[in-house]
């Protein structure tokens, strides 16, 4: 079997790529988010208090201190708790982007294209099938759903990109995925207003002050500084996940037909990227993934 990425800066010794370095990258995700923690306990107690000093012409510290420690607790318990189950991401993210449900042809397509595979080695299946109306030959797995774009179901490849989905599904990925996401929503949420490019923050500025202590209160609260610190060792992990999703599917008999789909529709549009272990590129060099394929077959 070849070395994987040299780029790749996580730990591999000879287990599956990357299979629990999700524990130590989400755990530092949750100590770099300490400061904006801190900052956002402080400024619900600080927002309750005052609210209730109007209301009631006297601070109410009990529920200030208590609502500070439910609504920061509460986001990062809601975060988590996506490595347990992600409840309803699946259908969230689908709904998001604007996918829908399969027509009865894809569904039976989909049906036709798994029953190819060893599923006796698969433990998890997909709840949801969302089909995406997209020309690209792409598909993802997010929560207990899979997306697949319309074009896939025309491809003759498409046992093989099942299967390497199927190979996200049944591991952490899909829910670590989903609790990584939580964690940078608020940073997601907030970015057009912490930059100020948007019309609305442009308007504000007429406020002086005031707005500029809104300002620094979104930025505070959100942890975009953090979120972007994270982002090339979860894009590092996601690239090992990547070999990772690849060795899945060649276990269920699609290693040389996901290597030739590889070659005939992702290495043409590689391109270089300099420092490869700096950026946020999620997938590694297509050659590479389709020399491992390829090996793996051949070791079959």
């Amino acid at each position: 079997m070849s070395d994987l990425d040299p780029r790749i800066w996580l730990s591999f010794e000879g287990h599956t790529p990357g299979e629990h370095d999700w524990i130590k990258l989400y755990l530092l995700a949750l100590a770099v988010l300490i400061p904006t923690a801190i900052f956002g306990l402080l400024t619900v107690f600080l927002l309750t208090l005052l609210v209730t000093l109007i209301a009631n012409g006297r601070g109410n510290f009990e529920l200030a201190t208590l609502l500070a420690w439910i609504i920061v607790a509460g986001y990062f318990a809601w975060a988590t708790s996506a490595l347990i189950h992600p409840l309803g991401a699946g259908r969230y993210f689908a709904e998001g982007i604007g996918a829908r449900r399969a027509t009865t042809q894809e569904a039976d397509a989909y049906r036709d294209a798994t029953s190819t595979l060893k599923l006796e080695q698969v433990q998890r299946t997909p709840k949801c099938l969302y089909v995406l109306d997209r020309h690209e030959l792409n598909a993802a797995v997010v929560g207990d759903a899979i997306l697949v774009n319309r074009a896939v179901f025309d491809d003759e490849f498409l046992p093989a990109v099942i299967a390497h989905e199927l190979g996200h599904l049944n591991s952490m990925d899909a829910r670590v995925s989903c609790a990584a996401n939580r964690l940078a929503s608020l940073a997601n949420i907030t970015a057009y207003w912490r930059t100020g490019t948007t019309e609305a923050w442009l308007s504000g500025r007429k406020l002086g002050c005031l707005w500029g202590l809104a300002m620094l209160i979104v930025r505070g609260c959100s942890g975009g500084l953090q979120t972007k610190m994270m982002a090339p060792a979860w894009a590092s992990w996601w690239r090992l996940r990547e070999y990772a999703a690849d060795d899945y599917a060649g276990q269920l008999g699609q290693a040389q037909e996901l290597a030739t789909f590889l070659e005939e529709n992702a290495l043409l549009y590689d391109t270089p990227i300099r420092f490869l272990w700096t950026s946020t590129e999620s997938h590694p060099p297509t050659a590479l993934r389709v020399e491992r394929l390829r090996e793996q077959r051949e070791r079959a």
